[in-house]
């Protein structure tokens, strides 16, 4: 699960409108959630993810603006990071992302996961 995904729902929301200013992008919906990859790294590479969100918002501006001409729709940009076996665990978003997705009505929302087969040392630092 760890990467970056746009997640959008609403009781007027039609995720197939939005599908088709995407045609051919891996977008997928899920019980009227629409569901768009924004970025594929890793879960232990969080600015990696941030990095291409800013990206990506400033690429889709408009068609994420669309998202929200239906009322009541709800939207947020999800962080899927790996959980590090440490005391305390945190992620900053920096103001660029959070100006931009506050501009366009995105929630920002961190996921965590249990890392597989160990992939961070006690230090919370990647395995090698």
């Amino acid at each position: 699960m760890p990467g970056c995904v746009l997640r959008a729902s609403g009781s007027s929301f039609s995720p197939d409108e939005f599908l088709s200013l995407f045609p051919g992008a891996n977008i997928s919906t899920r019980g009227g959630t629409l569901i768009a990859p924004v970025s594929d790294c890793d879960g232990g590479d969080f600015v990696g993810q941030v990095h291409d969100a800013i990206a990506y918002l400033k690429i889709h501006e408009q068609a994420v603006q669309r998202l929200f001409k239906h009322p009541n729709t709800h939207a947020n940009l999800d962080f899927g990071v790996w959980c590090k076996d440490v005391l305390s665990q945190s992620s900053l978003f920096p103001k660029e992302l959070v100006g931009l997705a506050g501009a366009l009505g995105l929630g920002l929302e961190v996921s965590m996961y249990a890392a597989p087969n160990n992939s961070f040392k006690a230090d919370g630092s990647a395995a090698a």
